[in-house]
């Protein structure tokens, strides 16, 4: 019995281990246009999940996928202890689009309300749409008030790159 017991430990372990090695931090830079500009945070990490290993983050369309964001906001308004915090992912093109199906509440995915100078983890997960074509995207995450001046927390700018699965077992 207690052989069983091991054995389950080990492989619930081998399995987080897994879970966690699949995501990948990805090379991000802060957005540099009007109010994204004066982002009232510092960001340790972003990760999508699942991402392979070195190289670029490919995701394949029809799944989902998981992004998560390490920041510690610096300047927190009392709209934003309010939980009144809205987050966007989009594409950057001529427009700006929506990229996945991510809510515009950001106390949906992360801890509110918000506190200043404490670290925060942002962690959405998103189907990404067959409707994209195969390609590399310019996107944009945003974390900002809702009302007020509306301070952006969080802006940032990373690529992916969508590609269909690789079809198994096809007979020829």
């Amino acid at each position: 019995m207690l052989m069983i017991k091991e054995i389950l430990v080990l492989s619930l372990i081998y399995y987080w281990f897994i879970a966690v090695c699949s995501a990948e931090v990805i090379k991000t830079k802060p957005c540099k246009k009007g109010r994204d500009l004066d982002a009232k945070s510092e960001v340790h990490e972003i990760s999508i999940k699942p991402c392979p290993t070195g190289g670029s983050c490919e995701l394949y369309r029809s799944t989902n996928a998981t992004i998560t964001v390490k920041f510690t906001p610096s300047a927190v308004s009392s709209i934003s202890t309010a939980c009144n915090v809205k987050s966007k992912l989009t594409w950057v093109s001529k427009i700006e689009m929506n990229f996945g199906t991510i809510s515009s509440n950001a106390c949906d995915y992360m801890m509110c309300p918000m506190q200043p100078n404490v670290e925060n983890v942002f962690n959405a997960t998103f189907f990404v749409s067959k409707m994209w074509p195969i390609g590399t995207y310019p996107l944009k995450l945003r974390i900002q008030e809702k009302g007020g001046s509306r301070k952006v927390f969080l802006c940032q700018l990373f690529k992916l790159k969508l590609r269909d699965q690789p079809a198994d077992n096809v007979m020829y």
